[in-house]
């Protein structure tokens, strides 16, 4: 439902730009994000590059697809605007909302503080590319900027560009708390 009213909001955003009178002729610059783990989740590719085919396995990966799609569509109609579609590697850092169950590193370090038992569902050496949102956000403000005058789709997955396994992430947390977390697999 929420995703539904995300998509229905970004539409009517686009509808507003495109029929005012002003910015309905001027360039611009769009940046867009969204998970690159949900939209390329059941992909066989080792490594996700631009070029790896779309593989969404959630409702949410079906939305930001849509939404994209939205997007290219509203460039297409105003082609002096510049389109970035940033997929965000796995973010982690301050501004995560609290209320959620996502975010393994905020997850882990919330049920550490607390002295409670950390499930984990999937094995110790699962791998993911980390990446600080402040790190993510000037990422996605520098592939903006670099973007040629003229406009374009322009479609980049930004990323750390190192792997991270679940195990490398729970010894550093076992490092810093200097005890070892209560871990349930």
């Amino acid at each position: 439902k929420e995703l539904e009213v995300e998509t229905r909001a970004l539409s009517t955003l686009l509808k507003l730009i495109g029929h005012h009178p002003r910015m309905r002729h001027s360039p611009g610059r769009l940046v867009f994000a969204s998970s690159a783990g949900a939209i390329y989740a059941d992909s066989s590719d080792q490594v996700i590059c631009e070029a790896s085919a779309i593989a969404p396995s959630t409702a949410y990966a079906q939305a930001k697809l849509q939404q994209e799609a939205l997007l290219g569509e509203f460039q297409q109609q105003h082609p002096s605007v510049n389109l970035l579609l940033a997929r965000l590697s796995t973010i982690y850092g301050p501004g995560q909302a609290l209320g959620k169950q996502q975010g393994l590193i905020a997850m882990i370090a919330r049920k550490m503080l607390r002295n409670q038992i950390i499930h984990i569902y999937v094995p110790f050496d699962t791998l993911r590319d980390y990446i600080a949102v402040d790190d993510a956000s000037a990422m996605m403000i520098r592939t903006s900027n670099a973007m040629p005058d003229g406009g374009g789709q322009h479609l980049r997955i930004i990323a750390a560009g190192q792997p991270t396994s679940i195990a490398q992430i729970i010894q550093t947390f076992r490092r810093v708390a200097r005890h070892p977390p209560k871990i349930a697999l």
